[in-house]
């Protein structure tokens, strides 16, 4: 979901995984792959203790991202080992962040 967020604040994410009749289902793995505008990527796995990916209802998921660089952020969903051939492998999309008079990304 593209748009313009402030440094400094959260972005939520979401995915919805489908079947081959286009029913919800929830793949065996999920995972997120985020880049930030300076190139570092965060890989979070539903399976971590520590991840910001939550189960909403079958099949829907969200993340939320703290946005502490300003640019173009990217991110990825995918099913880490998708079950049948109708499971949606993932989507990629972008949100980018207003720049601020500090200018650098926190780590």
């Amino acid at each position: 979901m593209p748009g313009l967020y402030t440094y400094g604040t959260t972005v939520l994410v979401r995915i919805r995984f489908y079947d081959i009749n286009s029913q919800p289902t929830d793949p065996p793995g999920v995972s997120l792959e985020v880049r930030r505008p300076d190139g570092v990527k965060f890989v979070h796995l539903l399976t971590d203790p520590a991840t910001p990916i939550a189960r909403i209802a079958e099949g829907i998921y969200t993340a939320i991202i703290l946005v502490n660089c300003a640019g173009r952020w990217a991110y990825a969903w995918k099913a880490t080992s998708p079950t049948d051939e109708g499971s949606r492998p993932g989507e990629e999309s972008y949100f980018d962040v207003k720049p601020t008079s500090f200018g650098e990304c926190v780590a």
